[in-house]
């Protein structure tokens, strides 16, 4: 969640007269001999964790409670200082690229669902300069139209308590979209089907599936999820704490 509403402050919160480079990912996102600790005294989350994530790749992580999934989105998002070793996205250590460009690139949907008090449609763009053909054009490619244009929800819904007038799946589709819309390089699922019905996310994952040669994809869960059909599994195990 901390991962979450940093994204979402750098990309409310943008100056308009910051100039950043618009950085991409070419190949690849390397950590190296990762180690990290939140208190050196106790045992490490990671000691020389190694993981490669290809550009074009579908990679599912999984891990009980406490094996360091969010730590490590954390890290790769430089929300985290690396404590030994090195995450370099194409040869760049993470830590060397400006806040704003890397968040830019990246689309998150997290496990827990955050609404602004605002409209559907500011919720998808939340600051960003996008209009609405994007995002119904999206929202029709993942057969997710009832969150845009039906008579009970639409562009214009006003969203009250961090949802509390929408039900899960709406939440959740609001937040794939929002993931989405930006094109991101790399994309974060964080339990990102958990409210979804089994249409949705039969669409959901086909979607992925067909739109990901352009940006790495990571699915982060603590089982193996039957209509995910990741490239490679990466067992963030118990020996790692």
């Amino acid at each position: 969640m901390v991962s979450f509403r940093r994204y979402l402050e750098l990309v409310k919160n943008v100056k308009k007269d910051l100039k950043t480079p618009k950085l991409g990912i070419e190949k690849e996102i390397k950590i190296e001999n990762l180690t990290f600790f939140y208190d050196e005294r106790k045992h490490k989350i990671f000691n020389e964790l190694n993981i490669e994530l290809k550009k074009g790749e579908i990679v599912q992580i999984i891990g009980d409670n406490g094996t360091g999934k969010t730590t490590l989105i954390d890290l790769i998002l430089n929300l985290l200082e690396v404590k030994k070793g090195s995450i370099k996205l194409d040869n760049v250590k993470v830590d060397d690229i400006d806040d704003f460009s890397l968040q830019k690139i990246v689309g998150i949907v997290p496990q827990n669902i955050y609404l602004f008090s605002e409209t559907v449609r500011n919720n998808i763009k939340v600051g960003r300069d996008i209009n609405d053909k994007k995002i119904l054009r999206l929202a029709k490619e993942l057969n997710f139209d009832d969150i845009v244009k039906s008579e009970g929800i639409n562009l214009e819904t006003f969203i009250f308590n961090n949802g509390g007038n929408l039900s899960g799946g709406q939440k959740q589709k609001i937040c794939i979209l929002r993931a989405l819309i930006g094109e991101p390089a790399l994309l974060i699922l964080d339990e990102a089907d958990a409210y979804l019905d089994v249409k949705s996310k039969l669409n959901f994952y086909n979607f992925i599936k067909n739109t990901k040669d352009d940006r790495i994809t990571v699915f982060v869960s603590h089982k193996e999820q039957p209509f995910l059909k990741p490239d490679r599994i990466i067992s963030l195990p118990n020996s790692n704490l």
